[in-house]
């Protein structure tokens, strides 16, 4: 099953549970969807085979909520380079199957979350961003990802990068300056 809003051009939010655990889903496409501005939480949590969600064009949107994506386990690509007034990035967790993620437009990003159990993602940069807060358990389980941070980051929570005992620590975190290597350090990141 295939999901076009692009003609939807007054289409504003995606609600809670919207598509929750539509199995037959496989791609979703937002193109242009100018006004949408919320993929609201769990709006499409265990649609498990869910390939590809297209946004291009959405430069309204400004909040992918908490687990809007969970166990989405066939996702490969996340485009969000042209969602460039989006604020809160917070809901891919359990998205195994990630290999790329586009934020290259996103310069208000301020808060991400929610990319735990993405094994595959290699590379996000956030540098370009007005990043500031990053949640618990972030990028945990993202063993093989190296994260490229900005100077913005005001709040990093615990485990954000990984936890000691269970082998989960990203690859690498890349820090622009002294006082982000101490907040990744405060939240038991490995120096290296």
């Amino acid at each position: 099953e295939n999901i076009d809003f692009s003609l939807c051009n007054k289409l504003n939010k995606i609600g809670v549970w919207a598509f929750y655990k539509c199995s037959k889903l496989k791609t979703c496409k937002f193109t242009n969807c100018v006004e949408l501005n919320l993929i609201d939480a769990e709006a499409f949590v265990d649609c498990t085979n869910l390939e590809s969600v297209d946004f291009t064009g959405c430069v309204g949107l400004e909040v992918i909520n908490h687990s809007a994506f969970k166990n989405c386990s066939k996702i490969k690509n996340v485009d969000l380079s042209t969602c460039k007034n989006i604020k809160k990035i917070l809901g891919f967790g359990g998205c195994f199957e990630i290999e790329n993620l586009n934020i290259s437009g996103c310069t208000n990003l301020e808060e991400i979350s929610s990319f735990y159990r993405c094994i595959k993602l290699k590379n996000i940069d956030l540098s370009h961003t007005k990043l500031k807060k990053i949640h618990r358990y972030a990028f945990q389980g993202c063993v093989d990802t190296t994260i490229k941070l900005p100077s913005s980051v005001t709040e990093i929570l615990f485990a954000a990068f990984g936890q000691h005992g269970n082998n989960s620590f990203c690859k690498k975190v890349l820090v622009p300056n002294e006082e982000i290597k101490n907040l990744v350090l405060d939240v038991d990141f490995p120096e290296d």
